[in-house]
C-alpha cells in the first residue's frame, strides 16, 4: 500500500520526523548521558507540564535526589534562522517556567545564527525582566544575578559567547 505523504502528512511534517531521527542517531550518547531515556515521541496530545508539543521527551531519576525528571528536546527543520516570537517565544517561556531540562537543535548548521536570535530576546528590557522572573534559579545556575545584568550581557553580545547560557541551542 502506498502512503500519499502530502495528502495525509504533510511535507514538513516528514521533514521534521527525518531531522528528529538524524538528530537523534547522530547525538544519541550526547542525548542520553547521565542516564536520560527516551520517553516518548512528539504527539497529536500536547505535554501536560508545557502545553507544547514535543518532539522529544526524556525523562531520568536524578541521581543525587533520587527524583523523576523530564528533558524537552525541540528539533526545529527550519532553512534559516527565524526570530524567537510569537508561538516559539511563548513555547521558549514555559520552558524556563517549568523548570525543567530543555534543548533545542536546529537544521543545516543553524545553531550559532539561532544564539545571536535567542540573544537578541533578552535586549529588551522587559523582555529580560519578564523571562528572568519567570525562573530566576536558571539565571542564577548561569551566575547571571538580574534581569538588568541579562539585558547588558544581551545587548554587549556577551550572551552568544557566555561559557553556558547557550548550551541549550545545539
Amino acid at each position: 500500500m502506498e502512503i500519499a505523504i502530502g495528502k495525509y502528512f504533510p511535507t514538513s511534517k516528514a521533514k521534521g520526523a527525518a531531522l528528529t531521527l538524524s538528530v537523534m542517531s547522530q547525538n544519541w550518547d550526547e542525548l542520553t548521558q547521565g542516564g536520560w531515556v527516551l520517553s516518548r515521541f512528539e504527539g497529536s496530545i500536547p505535554d501536560v507540564e508545557t502545553k507544547h508539543k514535543l518532539d522529544a521527551l526524556f525523562t531520568r531519576v536524578n541521581p543525587r535526589t533520587d527524583l523523576s525528571e523530564s528533558k524537552s528536546v525541540e528539533m526545529k527543520n527550519w532553512s534559516s534562522a527565524w526570530s524567537i516570537s510569537g508561538s516559539t517565544y511563548e513555547q521558549f517561556k514555559v520552558y524556563l517556567t517549568g523548570g525543567s531540562d530543555f534543548e533545542y537543535y536546529f537544521s543545516n548548521g543553524l545553531s550559532d545564527a539561532m544564539k545571536g536570535k535567542f540573544q537578541n530576546v533578552f535586549k529588551g528590557a522587559s523582555k529580560s525582566c519578564e523571562l528572568f522572573n519567570a525562573n530566576p534559579m536558571f539565571f542564577e545556575e548561569h551566575e547571571i544575578r538580574s534581569h538588568e545584568m541579562l539585558s547588558n550581557l544581551a545587548k554587549n553580545g556577551q550572551l552568544v559567547n557566555h561559557p553556558t547560557f547557550m548550551d541549550f541551542v545545539r
